[in-house]
């Protein structure tokens, strides 16, 4: 479970975020299909995978283009940074899978693609991108496109946590379905680096445990919240580290009043106050100032109202949220991010009728 159960609850729920997601991200999942057909023997030439690359791209400049969060991402190609690299070691990642036999193997039982995991009594779930039996050795593969290396609290470069948890959790979960542990666990880079993460059939097992009674743990809290015996807030974990990458904060009550509460920590660059102006600022520009609990903040040069829908016809007096704003340093102005956007209890604009506004 991830450090915010809300988080993920509201995500399986199909609610759609509140707030976009890096463009990164899309080239990521973008990566992953393209490395997941090339696994399973999808091509017949290396070549093809620059064409279905360009595809993939395509379609999901379609798609973000119907959204009022993520439209002006538009096209990926140009609004990434670094986005012919990133294609040139992708399609190169992918050739040289279509290239090998690893990615034409797939009917022979020794090795497994995209393999559906879970567990006995059907609470846990995942997938593997690749399961091989080599030489009698059980190697369990998961293709990540982005760094597999954080710093620790010492400055030491470790594997990611959450990779690592991912990995275990995987071994765990697949000696409980075929009543075998794997020898090896492996990340494979998008330059076909492979990184090996050390386990134990103990600690995996202990894990194993210790998400089902978090699972549980959490479901009981989700029959308190229906019951209205407790608030939603007790599902939240909200502390700067983790609602830093939520796009869901912006209906959260649990964020707003650890902010509230806790004004010293390192936030997101979010505000939230009483309109005193929204005024033109040339080139379909316009400039927004707030008063934040008796402090003028001004957030200058923000982009039409395609961009901010909720700031259409917004009147003086209005409570307006900016959430991922950049902040000039000393000072109480703010600029526009791509990340950024706005919303108003006063005109009621949301992304889908599943949401209302927190409180």
């Amino acid at each position: 479970m991830c450090a915010c159960p809300l988080r993920e609850i509201l995500a399986a729920g199909m609610f759609p975020p509140l707030l976009p997601s890096s463009p990164k991200a899309v080239l990521g999942i973008i990566a992953h299909k393209l490395l997941e057909e090339a696994t399973k023997g999808m091509f017949s030439d290396p070549q093809q995978a620059n064409m279905r690359f360009d595809s993939l791209v395509a379609e999901w400049d379609e798609r973000l283009g119907q959204t009022s969060l993520q439209r002006h991402f538009v096209p990926l190609n140009q609004t990434c940074v670094d986005f012919h690299v990133f294609r040139l070691r992708v399609t190169k990642a992918a050739k040289r899978i279509i290239s090998s036999s690893f990615g034409h193997i797939k009917t022979e039982k020794q090795h497994k693609v995209e393999l559906e995991l879970s567990s006995i009594d059907g609470t846990l779930h995942g997938r593997i991108d690749d399961v091989q039996e080599i030489n009698g050795q059980l190697i369990l593969r998961d293709h990540k496109s982005g760094l597999l290396f954080e710093d620790d609290e010492s400055g030491s470069l470790q594997i990611r946590h959450e990779y690592v948890v991912q990995m275990h959790l995987y071994a765990a979960l697949y000696a409980e379905q075929y009543h075998k542990w794997p020898d090896k666990l492996v990340l494979v880079a998008l330059n076909g680096e492979e990184t090996h993460i050390p386990f134990t059939p103990e600690e995996c097992a202990r894990l194993r445990v210790e998400t089902s009674k978090t699972l549980q743990r959490v479901n009981e809290d989700i029959r308190r919240v229906l019951a209205g015996s407790a608030e939603i807030s007790i599902l939240a974990d909200s502390k700067p580290d983790i609602c830093h990458f939520c796009q869901y904060r912006p209906a959260c009550p649990a964020y707003f009043a650890q902010r509230n509460g806790n004004t010293e920590a390192a936030w997101p660059n979010d505000i939230c106050g009483q309109l005193i102006s929204l005024t033109a600022a040339g080139s379909g520009m316009r400039h927004l100032t707030l008063d934040v609990g008796g402090v003028v903040i001004a957030v200058r040069r923000l982009s039409d109202v395609i961009r901010h829908p909720a700031l259409d016809c917004i009147k003086v007096g209005a409570i307006v949220s900016g959430f991922n704003l950049r902040k000039n340093i000393g000072t109480n102005l703010f600029a526009e991010g791509p990340l950024t956007m706005f919303y108003s209890k006063d005109t009621k604009w949301v992304p889908d009728n599943k949401w209302t506004f927190a409180s």
